[in-house]
């Protein structure tokens, strides 16, 4: 078993609770958002997808979607930006500390 690994989704886990409470307290997500929302999954996304698709087919409009592939997201996020934003949020102490060096 890989230690690190563990220690990771741990430190992964509590960094999404207080997130999560951080965003919620300040109204950031919105009722449409998906991530850091309760009850909200990837089904969700995409039933919420295919009823706007159906809508706009219902209405005689014309649908079109972009995809992206975003895995990697946080990888090529400029760290300094997505720290000065979240402390704009309200989003710090440890929280912030600890994404200061990741």
């Amino acid at each position: 078993m890989n230690f690190t690994y563990f220690f990771s989704k741990i430190m992964e886990k509590l960094m999404y609770n207080r997130l999560t409470i951080c965003l919620n307290k300040q109204n950031i997500t919105t009722e449409v958002q998906n991530g850091f929302r309760e009850q909200k999954f990837t089904t969700t996304a995409i039933q919420s997808f295919i009823e706007r698709i159906q809508e706009a087919l219902d209405n005689g409009l014309q649908a079109i979607a972009y995809f992206y592939y975003l895995t990697k997201a946080y990888d090529i996020l400029n760290h300094r930006v997505l720290l000065d934003k979240s402390y704009s949020c309200g989003v710090r102490g440890n929280l912030t500390h600890g994404l200061n060096h990741t």
